[in-house]
C-alpha cells in the first residue's frame, strides 16, 4: 500500500510539474519574441516594417507571400493609445494580439470608408476617447499590420503608406 501512494504521489507531482510547463510555454515564448521585436523596433509602441517575404523568411509563420508584414510591440502601462492608420482603399488589416498569442480584435478596411482608421487602444477596465475603442486584456501586446501587394510596382507605395501610421499617447 505504502508503495502504491509513493507512486500516486510521484504521478502527481510529474503532472503538475509538466502541466505548469505546458501552460507557460505558450506565454514564455511569446515574451521573449516580443522582447526581440520591441529590441528591432527601437522600443515598444513602434513599428518595425519587413521586407516582403520570400521563401526563406520566417519572421511569422507561414507568410503570405503578397503582403507586407509590420509588427510592434503596444505597452499600456503609461496609458492609452491611439493608433491612426492611414486610409488605403485596398485590403490592409491590423491585428491585436496579447501575451498568450490569442486574438483578442482586428480592424481594416472598410467599404465607403474615405478617411483614416482611428482607434483607442486601452486596458479593459480603462477609457480612452472617442471613436473607436480596443480593450486590451493585458498591458502588453503585439499589433501587426498586413497590406495586400497586388503588383511589385506598389510596394515602395505601400512601405510609405504603412509608415504613415502613428502611433500617440491618448489622452483620457
Amino acid at each position: 500500500m505504502r508503495y502504491l501512494l509513493l507512486m500516486l504521489a510521484t504521478a502527481a507531482v510529474i503532472l503538475a510539474a509538466v502541466s505548469t510547463a505546458v501552460l507557460r510555454y505558450p506565454a514564455r515564448q511569446a515574451g521573449r519574441a516580443m522582447e526581440g521585436l520591441a529590441e528591432i523596433a527601437g522600443g515598444v509602441n513602434r513599428f518595425h516594417h519587413e521586407r516582403l517575404p520570400d521563401e526563406t523568411w520566417r519572421t511569422i509563420v507561414r507568410p503570405s507571400p503578397d503582403l507586407l508584414y509590420s509588427a510592434m510591440v503596444f505597452d499600456l502601462r503609461a496609458g492609452p493609445l491611439r493608433l491612426t492608420f492611414p486610409h488605403h482603399a485596398d485590403y490592409w488589416s491590423a491585428q491585436f494580439i496579447d501575451p498568450r498569442t490569442s486574438t483578442f480584435a482586428n480592424v481594416g478596411n472598410s467599404a465607403g470608408v474615405t478617411g483614416p482608421t482611428r482607434v483607442f487602444l486601452t486596458l479593459k477596465d480603462k477609457t480612452a476617447g472617442e471613436g473607436r475603442v480596443i480593450h486590451s486584456p493585458e498591458a502588453q501586446g503585439v499589433l501587426i499590420l498586413r497590406y495586400l501587394v497586388r503588383k511589385p510596382d506598389d510596394i515602395s507605395a505601400l512601405d510609405r503608406l504603412r509608415r504613415m501610421t502613428l502611433v500617440e499617447r491618448a489622452v483620457p
